[in-house]
């Protein structure tokens, strides 16, 4: 049951959600609600609604430097621009205005990427069911793919040449990653038979894509460098409000996530 709570709450943590309404929707009292939540999640419901509060808007602060800080701080669901800034300040150590301005280092191996691997995509929309994943063990990835596909299987979900996706629903640049959500899934038709499983819609449209094969760390590197330079240096800006995510090319169950070949595809539209 608290896996549906924290589907509901990724998907509306934008608005105002009261201890109450969360245990209701559990069918819990609030007192047996927040015990059992703080013991699945290490957090308070408060805690982790904040959190993903703070990691939007950082995200936001970041990618959208035209966008005002009182427009963020409502778009993430704060009462107001002050109660934003105390927040952020608190959890971030930093105002959001000295939070956006800071840089990436120039010595950083962002600048050793090479640009030709990088190419714009038109995609559909896609319909994902899977499993949610904690990311700060590779083995961990890894292994709730092979759980998918083995579940996926016996159910005759799978077509010829599938393919598995992954989507980092918290920022792995934003988020520590024993707290960072990973979506581990594949493409289907429809999600309505099976409830137990996560599922998310990708809308159509254009992405700048990334082919790569690194650890998480690396791949953050890659994803900041996409989104930091290749994408405002070549007329566009991401996407507000749409996830990215990766496909993996031919996934290998016997290999790390870090030798996987992958290619990350970034939501875009122009300037």
């Amino acid at each position: 049951m608290i896996e549906k709570i924290l589907e509901y709450i990724a998907l509306n943590f934008q608005r105002s959600l009261s201890l109450k309404k969360l245990a209701n929707n559990a069918n819990y009292s609030s007192f047996h609600f927040q015990r059992v939540f703080k013991a699945t999640t290490g957090e308070t419901p408060k805690a982790y609604i904040t959190r993903l509060r703070v990691q939007k808007a950082c995200k936001e602060l970041l990618l959208f430097p035209n966008k005002t800080i009182y427009s963020i701080a409502v778009d993430c669901g704060f009462n107001s621009s002050s109660d934003f800034s105390r927040t952020f300040k608190r959890i971030t150590g930093q105002t959001p205005t000295a939070f956006r301005s800071q840089e990436l280092k120039k010595e950083s191996s962002l600048w050793k990427i090479d640009n030709t691997n990088i190419e714009t995509k038109w995609c559909s929309s896609l319909k994902l069911i899977g499993n949610i994943v904690i990311i700060n063990d590779e083995e961990r990835l890894i292994e709730s793919f092979k759980a998918l596909i083995t579940w996926a299987n016996a159910r005759e979900l799978l077509q010829k040449d599938f393919l598995t996706y992954g989507v980092f629903l918290d920022s792995p640049y934003l988020t520590s990653l024993d707290k960072c959500r990973y979506f581990t899934a594949i493409q289907v038709k429809d999600s309505s038979n099976y409830p137990e499983k996560f599922f998310l819609k990708i809308g159509q449209g254009k992405f700048g894509t990334l082919k790569v094969k690194s650890t998480i760390p690396a791949m953050i590197e890659q994803s900041l460098f996409l989104k930091k330079y290749w994408v405002p240096h070549h007329g566009f800006t991401i996407k507000e409000n749409e996830l990215g995510f990766e496909v993996f090319n031919h996934i290998d169950l016997n290999k790390p996530y870090s030798l996987q070949a992958r290619t990350l595809y970034l939501p875009i539209q122009p300037k």
